[in-house]
């Protein structure tokens, strides 16, 4: 069997004939589709991802960082674990198999190695996109078992510690959020909680650590009997932190859409709790103290639930399959219809990272053949 293919400005046709050219000889053809609307249908090799899908841009700003953050933990090799970290975000996202859906029209990622590692910029951004996602998944399930229930967004600090006390500062903020959470007047049903610490802008350069706290109330929350005032929530955190001074707490009503300052939508509360544990503006501006937090933030948590959602929340690390799919991930209608797609989205592109201009930039195109992809063609007549 030889491979011969024809292209027209709206379809790809590929065919399989046999060596023997006979007109009576059948031959398999491809099932055309409309290739109009891909962006990397007439892509060459060399030309870069964000020019051919600009939605895709952030993973040239991500893996750019993510070269950063290498070469601060390389610069720091004494450090066994920080070589190790060296090591793994070199070869993370090297190369990203992209794909093409034609019932969503759009580019999208098939396949990349990810390292795993919590700094690394690429597979933090990553990360919070497969959170946003388990999320936004079970929100319809949430909201359909609790239909009245209310929406709060709440941020909780202590006083900023030196860095080399972080450590335990989380600790004693974890077991304070422990009383917090048994009190009798903690009113949420469920709860998801997220960890970010900060540079101040002190000359000491302490660190600001603090939870942002995304929780379902009942509706009855908002009755004058129980609801909780700002210094109420403020003498809450206080008591159960054991503190001698009263902490910074923020309390905002979250709607599906804000009315006011005070005020959060519900996606962008989402996105609030569930962005990066550490910005990597702090990295390039304060390198020592980035390498000294990741130190302090070694094998802790940066994302928990509680409450209710942990029926309706998968728990754990998001895994590299999660990931891959980014904004769909943890969605099983999602995973069904993309493996129903797998057969219309055949081509895959591979794009490698371009250290110089730090790009994503087009290496191979791949179209494999294979026989479901094919109709029989009845052969000519003879004449």
């Amino acid at each position: 069997m030889s491979l011969a293919k024809g292209v027209s400005g709206a379809a790809i046709c590929w065919c399989l004939r046999s060596t023997n050219a006979s007109p009576m000889n059948t031959r398999l053809e491809a099932k055309t589709a409309d290739v109009n609307a891909n962006p990397l249908h007439e892509a060459k090799k060399g030309e870069y991802l964000s020019d051919l899908s600009p939605k895709d841009k952030p993973w040239d700003r991500h893996r750019g960082n993510a070269v950063n953050v290498q070469t601060l933990f390389a610069g720091n090799a004494d450090n066994e674990r920080h070589a190790k970290f060296a090591k793994r975000i070199n070869d993370c996202a090297l190369t990203l198999e992209m794909g093409y859906s034609e019932d969503d029209k759009r580019v999208k990622l098939k396949r990349a190695y990810f390292c795993h590692v919590r700094w690394c910029p690429v597979c933090q951004w990553r990360k919070s996109l497969a959170w946003k996602a388990r999320l936004l998944t079970a929100l319809p399930k949430i909201q359909k078992a609790y239909p009245n229930a209310r929406w709060l967004f709440l941020t909780l600090t202590v006083k900023n510690c030196d860095v080399a006390d972080l450590r335990s500062t989380l600790a004693q903020m974890a077991e304070g959020w422990k009383r917090f959470s048994q009190l009798k007047a903690y009113p949420a049903l469920g709860e998801i909680r997220s960890t970010e610490v900060t540079r101040s802008d002190s000359v000491t350069g302490d660190s600001h650590a603090h939870f942002h706290v995304l929780m379902m109330v009942p509706h009855g929350y908002f009755h004058p009997n129980n609801y909780l005032k700002h210094a109420d929530w403020v003498q809450m955190w206080r008591e159960s932190m054991r503190l001698d001074y009263d902490p910074v707490v923020d309390i905002r009503t979250v709607r599906p859409k804000a009315r006011k300052k005070s005020e959060l939508a519900l996606h962008d509360a989402i996105a609030e709790t569930l962005k990066y544990a550490l910005k990597v503006d702090d990295l390039e501006e304060h390198p020592a103290w980035f390498l000294a937090v990741t130190d302090q933030l070694h094998k802790t948590r940066a994302v928990n639930a509680g409450g209710v959602f942990r029926k309706f929340l998968r728990g754990g690390e998001p895994d590299s399959d999660e990931m891959t799919q980014g904004e769909n991930a943890d969605d099983p209608e999602a995973k069904k219809e993309a493996e129903e797609k797998a057969s219309r989205e055949r081509a895959r592109w591979h794009f490698d990272w371009a250290a110089r201009p730090r790009r994503y930039a087009l290496e191979t195109r791949y179209l494999p053949v294979r026989h479901e992809d094919y109709v029989v063609v009845p052969p000519k007549a003879p004449k």
